[in-house]
Order: structure tokens, then sequence, then C-alpha cells
């Protein structure tokens, strides 16, 4: 049986003074053909799908450090995620899971990054 794939991710990331400012982070879409094949790897072999939620604590800090992402899949499954203060946390912390989360989210903010 074939794995599901992904078809689309949706990106939003920045600096925000507070929460109700998230929308004012630019939407960043990436779809099926769009997607490299090391975020893909990522995704899979580290199993984000898994993490789906919220993470971190807008009070960490000031500014807010923002990821949320949205993974959508072909066969209609989406996972969201939606961090706060990620550095801060990566920092602080020894869960693999984050250390994880991390890595996904960053390869996908600096793919963005490099290709405006």
């Amino acid at each position: 049986m074939d794995r599901a794939k992904i078809a689309k991710i949706s990106f939003r990331f920045g600096m925000i003074d507070s929460m109700k400012e998230k929308s004012s982070c630019e939407e960043h879409v990436l779809t099926d053909g769009g997607i490299p094949l090391e975020i893909q790897k990522i995704f899979f072999s580290d199993k984000i799908a898994e993490f789906s939620g919220k993470w971190g604590d807008p009070s960490w800090g000031s500014p807010i450090q923002y990821h949320w992402a949205r993974v959508e899949m072909d066969n209609g499954k989406s996972y969201e995620f939606e961090v706060c203060n990620l550095a801060i946390m990566i920092f602080h912390s020894e869960d693999e899971k984050i250390k994880r989360l991390f890595r996904f989210l960053v390869k996908v903010e600096r793919y963005i990054k490099n290709h405006e």
C-alpha cells in the first residue's frame, strides 16, 4: 500500500508583539510539485505528523517568534502546527520531538526565504 503524499504546505512565520498579530505574518503556500524532496523526507522520516498541535509559550519572549504550518496530504488528512518561540524552546529542551519539529520548520522557512 502506498503511503500518502504531501499535497500542500501552508506556512507563516515571523516576529510578532502579540498573538493577535499572527495573521499579519504572510502565508506562503507550497504545492506538491513545489515541495522539495528534502522537506518531504524530513516530514516522513522524523514523523512530524505525530507532533500536530500547539507548542511553546508566547510569554517566553517579546517579540514572539511565530511559526504556523498546515500540511495537507493527498488522502485528505491534514496536520496543523502552531509554535511560539521555537528558538527558546530548542535552546532549553533536550526533547527529541522538539528537535525534529525544529528541523522541519526551519527547513521549510529557509526554503521559503531562499525562493521568494
